[in-house]
């Protein structure tokens, strides 16, 4: 386990330099700063309680939270010293040189050389993946942890066995576990499926849905009634009138041979009266059955 006495040399740090900080600024952000510094330090606290019980996991936890609450650079070195006992040394490895880099002259020199020498120890148990994938904006994870999006540079893992994952909207994850050894360089090209194009949207009409008319009724040949029964009835008047009309000239005829007594002129005239009338119930039928237009 790493020593103890440089976390708590760090806590100091962080507990000297808050209230300076508060002192430069109006009584407004005085508050502010002091109510977000104690916050800080609550959690550092916590968390340098948690790393003497060699609970690194929760350690951690309480260093970031204090580090994102208030980004101070010395909170860094206990970040990293908890990566370290986690066997995260890919994490460990980013967030100790980072320290130097954020820390600069501030960083006493007996610590410059302390994380120096941890630095090059990290060095031999990490690993550098280059990872491509056949479809742009992948997002790709280690070890479930999402580390960007391609194309993205080389990344550093820890050594050991690492399941790197790449994964893209609908397509199924694709997920590849390597063996990586300290200071293995690897590339890694990971083809995930096609995802189907999307179908255009049709157009929208700026005026509003079109609304369709309905399709006409077929149209049924009307046959007119009146004039066919018109017709009937005047055939059927005609040829009545006609029949009775020949029945009289057969009598008239009769009349001739049965009363001999009755003058010519008689049963002349009732021949004539009886022939017109067959002639006009003809005519009258044939009429019906064919209008003038």
């Amino acid at each position: 386990m790493r020593t103890l006495p440089a976390l708590e040399l760090a806590l100091g740090a962080l507990l000297l330099l808050a209230p300076q900080a508060a002192s430069a600024q109006t009584p407004p952000a005085v508050a502010a700063t002091a109510a977000k510094s104690a916050e800080a330090r609550a959690h550092f606290k916590r968390g340098v309680e948690l790393y003497s019980e060699s609970d690194y996991n929760n350690a951690l936890i309480e260093f970031r939270r204090a580090y994102e609450i208030e980004p101070r650079f010395q909170a860094l070195y206990d970040i990293g010293e908890t990566y370290f006992q986690l066997q995260d040394y890919a994490n460990a490895l980013q967030t100790l040189e980072r320290y130097l880099r954020d820390g600069g002259s501030q960083v006493p020199e007996a610590r410059r050389i302390e994380v120096g020498r941890e630095i090059e120890k990290l060095r031999t148990r990490v690993a550098t993946v280059e990872v491509t994938t056949n479809l742009p904006d992948t997002s790709i994870s280690v070890d479930d942890v999402p580390i960007g999006k391609t194309p993205m540079a080389p990344i550093v893992v820890s050594a050991g066995r690492r399941r790197i994952t790449a994964s893209k909207g609908t397509a199924p994850p694709v997920t590849q576990v390597v063996e990586l050894a300290g200071g293995d360089t690897r590339r890694l090209s990971l083809t995930l499926a096609e995802e189907p194009p999307v179908a255009p949207l049709a157009p929208r009409n700026p005026m509003g849905p079109v609304a369709v008319a309905p399709a006409p009724p077929p149209k049924t040949a009307h046959v007119p009634v009146a004039p066919w029964v018109i017709t009937g009835v005047l055939g059927a008047a005609g040829i009545v009138t006609g029949s009775l009309a020949l029945v009289s000239a057969g009598q008239t005829r009769s009349d001739l041979q049965v009363y001999p007594n009755a003058s010519s002129s008689t049963i002349s005239s009732d021949h004539t009266y009886a022939g017109e009338n067959a002639r006009a119930a003809i005519l009258a039928w044939l009429n019906a059955r064919h209008p003038r237009t």
